[in-house]
């Protein structure tokens, strides 16, 4: 799971955009120079441009680096990448990646898994993690008290995934192990002002009065679930994880985490990178009961001015929304099948051309959906279910059923086609299967 934020104030290039449009031409050392007022001033000047920056910057990112022969990440076969906006304005992407070949916990040895986060995942102490990656704690990280980001971290000799203990050592009350006094020195140990900041393990062990051995083993202890403990020195207790090539590239602001297991992926991806927002559900639900007898283009109508109308944003995904800027990207395309009966499904009407050629009394005025070409499907496909024929095959459009040939053996430059019956037209193969909803 990969999130990169945008450093607006940071990025050159974006301000001096925004001024040559204004007749300033600056140098990377003049924006360096700028205070933090100025800088978002000349933002403030020209949202469009600072947003379609981020877009650009994003899509090359991805495009030339992360999907490269070089594969900084392993070898990237699928993404999902969501955009949303920080309470300051400025864009940041949640992305989830697919790694061929990567190994999954409780699959392969922890041993396989940990050596693969390990090449890509790191939370060391460089030139850019100390200017990018240092937490920093804010009134949202510490709403119950704690940092709810669980900063500083507890440092670690290697990589290690903690999972929940199923000794007699845990209290059923609280789910803390009863033997967590050693945890509890080292982190006294590394609270105390008198202890170097610049301590390495085996002296913070010595000062602490623990054994390493004790150490790791309650530190393998989690209450609940799956937790990856990354290999992290005592100087290093504030740095956000990192893959050192992104990061140089990238230039900002970035979080890598391992995937535990499936369940928290969806329900992080769910329940924060589509932040629900469930104020402005509630109002959308109520605007659908009050208009719930009104014909579809006036629920629409009230829908979308309840939408406008009700919710705060800023301007930068003001401009993503008035220019169409997608906010979400993925490498797989996302296929509806209308499940409902028949006489409540809801079609769209041939286009104005194609009616004005028909007669008076043809009834044929809707256009041809999924549901009406999947029992058009070719006999060699019978056995196929409408979930997988709309999830491998998509219509051929502006290609004529009677041109339709088969292709030769030794054909690649095209994709498989196959020829619907009772003149419904030609469907080809997608080279990646669909996501159906």
């Amino acid at each position: 799971f990969l999130t990169l934020s945008a450093a607006d104030m940071q990025w050159p290039e974006i301000i001096q955009c925004i001024g040559r449009q204004y007749g300033h031409k600056f140098s990377p050392d003049d924006v360096a120079a700028m205070p933090w007022k100025d800088k978002c001033d000349w933002l403030s000047k020209n949202p469009v441009t600072a947003v379609r920056q981020f877009q650009y910057r994003l899509e090359v990112f991805f495009k030339d680096f992360i999907c490269c022969a070089g594969h900084p990440l392993g070898e990237v076969v699928d993404y999902f990448i969501r955009v949303e906006f920080q309470a300051r304005g400025s864009p940041h992407a949640h992305t989830v990646l697919w790694v061929k070949d990567a190994p999954k916990i409780n699959q392969h040895p922890d041993e396989v898994v940990c050596q693969f986060i390990d090449k890509y995942q790191t939370c060391e102490l460089t030139e850019d993690s100390a200017k990018f990656q240092q937490h920093k704690h804010t009134q949202t990280c510490r709403r119950s008290g704690k940092c709810r980001f669980n900063y500083p971290r507890s440092p670690s000799r290697k990589t290690i995934i903690a999972r929940p203990a199923v000794d007699d050592n845990i209290n059923r009350d609280t789910g803390q192990s009863t033997d967590n006094n050693v945890l509890k020195k080292v982190k006294e140990c590394l609270e105390n002002k008198d202890t170097p900041p610049d301590i390495n393990l085996d002296d913070l062990f010595i000062r602490a009065g623990v054994a390493e051995e004790d150490y790791m083993k309650e530190l393998s202890k989690t209450k609940f679930g799956t937790s990856i403990i990354l290999k992290r020195e005592p100087a290093c207790l504030v740095t956000n994880s990192f893959n050192k090539d992104v990061l140089r590239v990238w230039q900002a602001n970035m979080d890598l985490q391992f995937i535990t297991d499936p369940y928290a992926c969806v329900m992080y991806v769910t329940s924060y990178m589509m932040k629900s927002e469930k104020a402005m559900s509630e109002l959308l639900r109520k605007t659908s009961k009050e208009a719930a007898s009104e014909d579809i283009k006036s629920q629409l109508r009230k829908l979308g001015s309840t939408f406008l109308n009700h919710r705060e944003v800023c301007a930068q995904e003001s401009t993503c929304r008035i220019m169409s800027i997608p906010l979400k990207k993925a490498t797989r395309t996302v296929q509806f099948i209308n499940t409902n009966p028949k006489e409540k499904r809801i079609s769209s009407l041939k286009s104005t051309a194609e009616l004005q050629t028909m007669e008076d009394e043809d009834e044929n005025i809707f256009q041809i959906n999924l549901n009406d070409r999947y029992p058009a499907r070719p006999d060699e496909l019978t056995d196929m279910s409408l979930a997988e024929f709309a999830s491998t095959y998509t219509m051929a459009y502006g290609e004529n059923a009677e041109d339709h040939l088969p292709q030769e053996e030794d054909s690649t430059t095209k994709q498989e086609r196959i020829l619907l019956q009772n003149g419904l037209g030609v469907m080809y193969k997608r080279r990646r299967p669909a996501v159906i909803r």
